[in-house]
């Protein structure tokens, strides 16, 4: 587990959080990026960011989070999934409370999908495993 230790600062780490959220054993958070983002802008991915100096893996992905959706996450109610890169973290969860609000210098849209609805859509990489992965995980199925 990565724990970053070099005192709060609110400057970013190479490392990320994200977190594919479930409203039901079907259907899961996607966010569209903006169309002024450096990296695949327009294309739909997951909540999350750049962990801070100084936070902890699942308390910066739980800030992320926030920020990026509005939805409140408890560090504890994060299942974790896999890791690439020695720096990108993946997560997924079914609890969560709040209402969606994205940020439009982040994110242009929002929307519950299906894994039928993927077909459809530009997607940040990985996320048909993602889902697949995370539905094992949270509900013991597989597809």
């Amino acid at each position: 587990m990565i724990h970053i230790t070099v005192g709060k600062s609110n400057k970013d780490t190479k490392y990320s959080g994200n977190v594919l959220i479930f409203k039901d054993p079907d259907t899961f958070l996607l966010l569209q990026r903006a169309a002024t983002d450096y990296w695949m802008p327009n294309r739909w991915g997951l909540v999350g960011g750049h962990i801070e100096e100084g936070e902890a893996l699942r308390m910066g992905t739980c800030r992320e989070a926030k920020e990026e959706s509005n939805l409140d996450i408890k560090p504890q109610d994060l299942t974790y999934l896999y890791e690439v890169k020695d720096r990108i973290s993946f997560f997924t969860t079914d609890k969560f409370s709040g209402e969606i609000k994205t940020n439009p210098d982040e994110h242009q849209d929002h929307k519950w999908y299906t894994e039928e609805d993927l077909k459809d859509l530009e997607l940040t990489p990985d996320i048909e495993d993602l889902v697949k992965k995370s539905k094992q995980k949270l509900y013991n199925v597989t597809t």
